[in-house]
Order: structure tokens, then sequence, then C-alpha cells
């Protein structure tokens, strides 16, 4: 009888660790097999700088050891991929690493009364290229929140550790106001963000008795600049 209950204890145990095994076979399975994160390249902030000197950043994600490439098409002469060298920092190409992934935009002063434009390409390896527009603003442009007409503003306040900006996008070959900050030096930090308030027509129609149907249409027009 005892030899009988150490045969069924035995078989219960390899039956355990069968199933243990399996599972986690599987696991691994699903975690090999698992989404990988989409490729994508964004501005950090906007596409729409002052007339001064600075840079901005185009954000990089996607899987690990993807290779990609840009490419200044326009603008060359007055925006680079490298800060000290303009003439020879029109290209670049590099990998998706883990943790953050920046290509940095340098851009010299605009001196003139236009606005300009400059054109990114950029690639991933064995995708369709996506363009990015950098548009800097002349130095007799107003680079500063309207607070006096813009609704969406709060009341201004003078701060000398305040910095406030706003922030521009092209929209139907227009050019669109996207949002505004005030910035806190102290902080380091942005004290506020406001966006544009949007003109909203909201159409329902109610038909309970029969069918009960709800339908709601929205229409939206985005504030331009003159």
């Amino acid at each position: 009888m005892k030899s009988i209950q150490e045969k069924y204890v035995t078989s219960i145990k390899v039956l355990l660790l069968t199933v243990l095994t399996l599972c986690a076979v599987s696991c691994s399975n699903d975690d090999s097999n698992g989404p990988s994160q989409p490729n994508e390249a964004f501005w950090k902030i906007s596409s729409t700088v002052s007339f001064a000197e600075g840079s901005s950043a185009i954000i990089i994600t996607g899987a690990t050891g993807t290779e990609w490439s840009a490419k200044i098409t326009e603008g060359s002469t007055w925006c680079s991929f490298s800060s000290t060298d303009y003439a020879n920092g029109a290209a670049k190409i590099g990998t998706v690493k883990d943790g953050l992934n920046v290509l940095y935009v340098y851009y010299k002063g605009n001196a003139g009364n236009q606005e300009r434009q400059a054109k990114i390409a950029f690639q991933f390896a064995g995708e369709v290229e996506q363009v990015f527009d950098l548009t800097q603003l002349a130095q007799n442009q107003e680079n500063l929140p309207n607070f006096k007409i813009w609704p969406e503003l709060p009341a201004s306040k003078v701060n000398e550790n305040y910095q406030y900006a706003t922030h521009y996008t092209p929209l139907n070959n227009r050019t669109a106001r996207n949002y505004s900050i005030c910035f806190d030096k102290t902080k380091k930090a942005a004290l506020w963000v406001a966006y544009p308030v949007y003109i909203m027509l909201i159409w329902e129609v109610w038909d309970a008795p029969t069918h009960g149907l709800l339908i709601r249409l929205f229409l939206s027009s985005t504030s331009l600049t003159a």
C-alpha cells in the first residue's frame, strides 16, 4: 500500500513539474513575440522658433537598432545638425538606442525682415520619408501672446522671471497658433500653457420614442493668424 502511495505522489510531482515548465516556455514565447514600439519622430516643442539664434529638437522613438537618416534639404545655410560646423552639418545618420533619442537642429539668428523656412527630410530604414518644416520668425515679428485678444490666456503679469512665448504650426497653407506658454525661470518649468479656444457647434438629434438615437455633429475652426 505504501508503495502505491509513493508512486501516486511521485506522479503528481512529475505532472506539476511538467505544467510549470510548459507555462514558463509559453510566457517566454509571449515576451519574445510581443508588439514592438512603432518608429516615430516628432518635434519636441514646436516647429516655429524666434528670430534669435538657438536650437530645437526632434524626438526619435522606435525599435532599438533601427537605423535612421536625416538631411536638411532647404535652409542649410542657416540651419544645421552641428552647432559648430554649418557647412558640413546638413546630413546625419543614426540608430535608435535604448532611452532618449534626440536629433538637435541648430539655427542662426534671422536678421531679415521676413520669416524663413527650412525643410528636414527624415527617414527610418525601409520606411517612407517624412518632411519636417522649421519656421523661423523675423526680428520684427512678435512671438509673444496677445493678451488683449486671445480669450484662452490668463491675465498677464509683469515679472522678470516669467518668459512668455507663442508657438505656431502650419495648417492648410497658413500659420495657426498652436499654444502659448509662460515659463518660470526660477522653477525651470511652465507656469501655465494655454491653447486656442475652438469655435464649436453641437447639433443633437434625440429620437427617444422610436430608436433612442442620439447624433452629435461637431464643427470646429482653428484660430489663424492674420
